[in-house]
């Protein structure tokens, strides 16, 4: 099966402006009444969706530019697959072990939030009060970092998505979460060499990997392995998920 992130997303935030305008109507769609038709309307849109697109042609293809991109969908954007992601984000805690929570952490491209809040809930055995003192984020979307501020009492520090407006290894652990894989190819050695240099002990990658046969604008393939190597960092852990359509790297200098 082909796979284009983008054109996936794409769905998924078109049903949710769907679902705010029903649930505006009236009467209101109350979110228990299962067999409302309008919810039947909201599902009927994807098979109406349905399919990849057609590739445009040279002269009409978008040129990405992720300022601008991710400024204009960020007031609305929500992340699909947000569920898929905690098995990723337990494997982490798996893998780095329970003393991760003594750590400095930075979440580099953290938007509204979402990892962070999954992080409070899968590690809240070993978090009291529930909450990651130690734990900073930061994104270059300004509608994502104030929504990331409602959702989690944090605001994000302002990244211009490029330099990291940090110390070299300031802290003990760098996460980036379907972060590469929007970075286009000419800026994405520095972005990586960015993460390596603000990260003292380990930098934990979660991102799509294999399977990408057709990618939107904005989503594009790097040889991680290859950029790893260049800038001697070294895999400690490795783990596919998603049938190798996803993947975490758990590295260190």
């Amino acid at each position: 099966m082909e796979f284009q992130i983008g054109f996936i997303e794409q769905i998924i935030e078109t049903l949710n402006k769907c679902k705010k305008i029903f649930m505006n109507s009236d009467p209101p769609l109350e979110p228990s009444n299962l067999f409302d038709p309008r919810i039947d309307a909201v599902d009927s849109i994807n098979a109406v969706l349905g399919g990849f697109p057609k590739d445009k042609p040279e002269d009409e293809k978008m040129t990405y530019d992720p300022e601008k991109y991710w400024h204009e969908r960020g007031a609305n954007y929500i992340a699909p697959g947000e569920d898929a992601e905690k098995p990723e984000v337990e494997n982490l805690l798996n893998i780095v072990g329970p003393d991760m929570f003594t750590y400095p952490i930075l979440e580099v491209g953290s938007g509204y939030g979402r990892i962070y809040k999954t992080l409070v809930a899968v590690a809240s055995d070993y978090l009291e009060p529930k909450n990651l003192s130690f734990f900073t984020m930061c994104d270059f979307v300004e509608s994502m970092r104030y929504k990331c501020l409602r959702n989690t009492d944090i605001l994000p520090d302002y990244w211009d998505g490029n330099e990291l407006p940090y110390n070299d290894n300031e802290f003990d652990l760098v996460i980036s979460f379907s972060v590469l894989l929007h970075v286009p190819p000419e800026n994405i050695e520095q972005v990586l060499k960015e993460h390596a240099r603000v990260c003292n002990k380990y930098l934990f990658i979660a991102t799509y990997f294999g399977g990408l046969d057709r990618l939107a604008e904005h989503c594009f393939e790097h040889d991680y392995k290859n950029l790893f190597e260049k800038l001697d960092l070294k895999i400690e852990d490795e783990k596919f998920f998603q049938s190798g359509l996803r993947v975490n790297w758990l590295l260190s200098e």
